[in-house]
């Protein structure tokens, strides 16, 4: 769900933004992240803050300091209505060619559907962004609209071109100077611009700099206030301040986009930014989920499953309760079983529904409690092929309170629970009070108490209540 930004295509050359010291900030994020969102502003990997009004298309981010490209990354973009927009994605890598637009992909000129993986090369599409993952490489995420956002792997610093800049962690050096003459933002981004085979696309023209004010404070008191807290000591916020000052010249709505992208950096930097928007501040928004137009926040579908939700609906997993909230699935947690299941004798599944193999000979810890001996679950896995890939599980243990035990072996469980010694256990009349009470469970369903067969449920414990050391119940 993206800010509508709504301004005009004005064009304007504003003077490079240098950062504050990198040593506040998060560096591990500033200095491996370029972007670009709203009224055609970017941000170079180094820091620069930059608007460039052109709409043709060009290079990004290209690896350009070595014998071979490993990554070539272009974009384009237009203009909806009045509102601008990236409109074409187009990425190289591997003697691939990547074309995203619209949702849609093409590799080599034919169209695949997503998601798209091959050798380390991940596309994926969620309800709000396109992502593009080369393993050790880069991570390209677009939102479909204004926003999209570069990360690149340290290994390629200053062996970089484009619109990103050098990646070589000094701002304004190199980038904006060409033959000891420092470049204006309209210079340096015509200077990336790459035409097709039979295009000819104009450069924007250059305009004079508007003089902008926030004469409200608005700009400052977003950025600068409490929801964004959390972010300041991780993202410079006066880049994005006088960013926000220069939207004002534009339109009305146009400082909400560069809002929504500090929230993003903040984000992507590890900050938690909290709700920013208002009554009276960026409350309508873009439906990209039904594409109706400009919506309240309030109004906002959400996705889930690849269906629209309207505001207001829910729906409940075994784990989880959400609402369509603002565009946005508000969840509470339900409690709900962990379940970890051998299957084939080798096929573990844990509580996290991770699966992997275990071709063992042994006894094996399938789970227990870390603090004390409440419980512990021991499997016995042995070889039962002509392979050493065939498994068998042949035994599972039960240990409660680090005595009791539970043991199961071809489909007969048996229960020991001891320490009721003395005491007088339910169904008293059936037999004799021991010290322990033995409990057979048999594949059918039957349960024996003491080789007595047992309506359920049925409770064996500590009788009277408070006493001994252990009890069990079976409801099956």
């Amino acid at each position: 769900m993206g800010a509508q930004s709504g301004c005009r295509a004005l064009v304007w050359a504003l003077v490079v933004l240098p950062l504050v010291p990198k040593a506040a900030l998060n560096t591990a994020h500033g200095g491996r992240v370029c972007s670009t969102w709203g009224d055609f502003h970017y941000k170079t990997f180094d820091g620069d803050v930059f608007r460039f009004p052109g709409l043709c298309n060009y290079i990004f981010s290209t690896h350009c300091g070595a014998a071979y490209e490993d990554f070539n990354l272009q974009l384009r973009r237009g203009l909806v209505g009045s509102r601008p927009t990236v409109t074409h994605i187009t990425l190289k890598t591997q003697g691939l060619v990547l074309e995203v637009s619209n949702g849609s992909i093409l590799v080599n000129g034919r169209w695949e559907e997503l998601p798209y993986s091959r050798a380390g090369l991940l596309v994926e599409k969620s309800s709000a962004y396109v992502k593009i993952n080369i393993r050790l490489t880069l991570t390209f995420t677009w939102n479909g609209e204004d926003s999209a956002l570069l990360e690149l792997d340290p290994r390629y610093a200053n062996q970089t071109c484009g619109l990103c800049g050098d990646f070589n962690g000094l701002p304004a050096i190199n980038e904006f100077y060409a033959h000891n003459a420092r470049l204006s933002p309209l210079q340096f981004g015509n200077l990336q611009k790459l035409d097709g085979p039979t295009e000819q696309c104009q450069d924007p023209l250059p305009s004079p700099a508007a003089n902008c004010t926030d004469a409200e404070g608005i700009c400052r008191h977003t950025l600068l206030g409490p929801a964004f807290a959390q972010c300041h000591r991780l993202v410079d916020a006066e880049v994005y301040v006088a960013t926000c000052t220069q939207d004002l010249c534009r339109c009305p709505t146009c400082p909400c986009a560069t809002f929504a992208e500090y929230s993003r950096q903040c984000a992507h930097a590890g900050g938690q930014p909290q709700s920013w928007r208002g009554p009276d501040l960026c409350r309508t928004v873009m439906d990209d989920v039904t594409h109706s137009g400009c919506l309240p926040l309030q109004q906002c579908p959400c996705m889930h499953g690849g269906r629209p939700y309207a505001p207001g609906a829910s729906f409940t997993t075994s784990c989880s309760s959400c609402t369509c909230s603002g565009g946005l699935w508000q969840c509470q947690d339900l409690p709900c079983p962990g379940i970890c299941s051998v299957q084939g004798g080798s096929h573990i599944s844990t509580y996290d529904e991770k699966l992997y193999d275990v071709h063992g000979d042994c006894s094996y810890v399938l789970t227990k409690i870390c603090a004390g001996n409440a419980l512990t679950v021991l499997a016995e896995l042995r070889k039962c092929g002509l392979t050493d890939n065939e498994n068998c599980l042949r035994k599972v243990m039960l240990r409660l309170n680090g005595g009791d035990t539970v043991r199961a072996r071809l489909g007969v469980v048996v229960v020991a629970l001891c320490g009721l010694a003395g005491r007088t256990p339910p169904h008293a009349d059936r037999g004799p009070a021991s010290s322990c009470q033995t409990i057979e469970i048999q594949a059918n369903g039957g349960v024996f108490v003491n080789s007595i067969y047992m309506q359920l449920p049925v409770s064996v414990g500590t009788w009277p209540p408070g006493n001994g050391t252990a009890a069990a119940r079976w409801d099956l």
